[in-house]
């Protein structure tokens, strides 16, 4: 068993001061003038989620740094606005094809006022719209509906909060005919107009079929930095995993991020890889799985649902070292610690491939119109498309009305459990959301204008972990100091 880390002492990580570290982070770029965002523009940051705004909506860049800027105040807005006008605010979302505009539901748009934008540049940019109820009327609803249906996270029905509708998406995982029985009343009840029934619809899982030549490679693609099928040390998000099956073939997927639990009682800390647990877990998985980057040892399951999960919005397995010279090898014998690999799908835009700085988490699922970048393993070893290559894709998300972050984020095979992230201010960071649960699969080596990828969010698996591993903290390892 992995015991306590000797390296460099960890530190408890509460909720309450890795979301101000966020968000001090992002504050660094809130006073960001135009002339500087000019400027920052000739750099790095944030170059990928740019790139993706000046290609989608044919923006210059400096309009595509400059929605970065808002969508970097969005957070600390929504929670000001919830904060000061509680019985009237809707929520927010960004909207892209609109002009790149914050859009803040209210009951009373009057209320949103320079005076209460306090705080925050490009108000011009900060629009009311006008809704028919409070974001915590539908978080009351949303809890009414846990109780009555028996609804909640590991169950066939999930509740979460449509905020550009302003509604509450009860979503119908699996088959529950007990609980769906119970709409009729429901539907017929004060609630009935502040919600909607949705079936969830599984789009491809994303793990692959790894040919065994081609379970590790010797040498890496020309002009890359850092293959993710080949990057050594450290374990960061971004990089394969390969999962023998019962039948001797190999699954493909992809590593999310680092995570480390504290034990309340002795402050000893254990190091997990966390990936999705469909790649672990299934008829073709028996026993206790392991799994292998470029051909070396890199975790191993722990059985049970306080450590996995295959359904959705909870697709998960948080797997620990194989052991605890195998962990060192991975995270302490690297500069490259808990970063997620951002590399470059081709070489347009003067793109460069590099690590991002792991920042933290962001516990909620983000607004609609948030850019969100994942990076993936897929290749033509794991079931990927001929001239499909592997690497860094952003995209916006699209909805959270089943509990999940749908993206329009194209994926293929062998990008199971990868991470979805934006990239947060101040240059090279990355903020972790979730990890990849399906998506639509052309096996095209383009991506499609209708494709989606599904995403299990982070917030979510870190409830899970918190409600059934009582006594322990659990947080996403990040780069020292921050």
């Amino acid at each position: 068993m992995p015991t306590k880390r000797a390296l460099r002492p960890r530190r408890r990580r509460p909720l309450a001061v890795l979301t101000l570290s966020i968000l001090a982070l992002i504050g660094a770029n809130l006073a960001i003038s135009s002339p500087a965002a000019s400027e920052d523009s000739s750099n790095h940051v944030a170059w990928f989620s740019r790139h993706y705004l000046m290609t989608k909506y044919g923006v210059s860049d400096a309009e595509a740094m400059r929605r970065m800027q808002l969508q970097w105040q969005v957070p600390r807005l929504d929670k000001k606005l919830s904060e000061r006008f509680p019985h009237d605010y809707g929520g927010i979302w960004i909207d892209q094809a609109g002009g790149g505009i914050a859009r803040v539901g209210m009951t009373n748009p009057a209320l949103l006022t320079d005076g209460s934008l306090s705080g925050f540049s490009d108000k011009k940019h900060i629009t009311a719209v006008k809704v028919q109820y409070s974001l915590q009327q539908l978080e009351e609803t949303s809890a009414k509906l846990d109780h009555n249906l028996g609804a909640g996270l590991g169950r066939p029905i999930n509740t979460s909060i449509d905020v550009p509708h302003n509604v509450v998406v009860l979503a119908e995982i699996g088959k529950s005919p007990t609980a769906l029985g119970k709409l009729p009343k429901l539907e017929n009840s004060s609630i009935a107009d502040q919600f909607v029934v949705h079936r969830h619809v599984d789009g491809d899982l994303k793990i692959g079929d790894v040919k065994q030549s081609q379970a590790s490679k010797t040498s890496i693609e020309p002009n890359r930095t850092c293959d993710p099928i080949t990057c050594g040390p450290s374990m960061r998000g971004g990089l394969r995993l390969n999962v023998t099956r019962d039948d001797g073939t190999v699954g493909g997927c992809t590593n999310g991020f680092n995570v480390t639990r504290l034990d309340q009682n002795d402050s000893s800390t254990v190091d997990y890889m966390l990936t999705a647990g469909h790649c672990v877990l299934g008829d073709r998985h028996s026993g206790v799985q392991h799994t292998t980057h470029n051909g070396i040892e890199v975790g191993k399951e722990v059985e049970g649902t306080a450590f996995e999960d295959d359904s959705y919005p909870l697709d998960f397995a948080l797997m620990p070292y194989e052991t605890n010279d195998i962990r060192d090898y991975w995270l302490n014998e690297s500069v490259h610690q808990h970063q997620i690999l951002s590399t470059c799908v081709s070489s347009a835009g003067g793109c460069i491939d590099g690590d991002l700085l792991d920042s933290g988490s962001y516990e909620q699922l983000p607004s609609v119109g948030t850019v969100m970048c994942a990076t993936g393993s897929s290749s033509t070893s794991s079931e990927g498309p001929a001239g499909w290559v592997d690497g860094t894709r952003c995209g916006e998300v699209e909805s959270g009305g089943d509990g999940g972050i749908r993206t329009n984020i194209c994926s293929r095979k062998g990008d199971s459990g990868g991470p979805l992230f934006w990239e947060a201010g101040g240059g090279g960071y990355a903020t972790v959301a979730g990890i990849l649960h399906d998506g639509t699969d052309t096996n095209s080596a383009t991506c499609g204008s209708n494709e989606y990828s599904d995403y299990a969010p982070w917030g979510t698996i870190h409830s899970w972990l918190n409600q059934m591993q009582p006594g322990y903290d659990f947080w996403v390892e990040d780069i020292p100091g921050s």
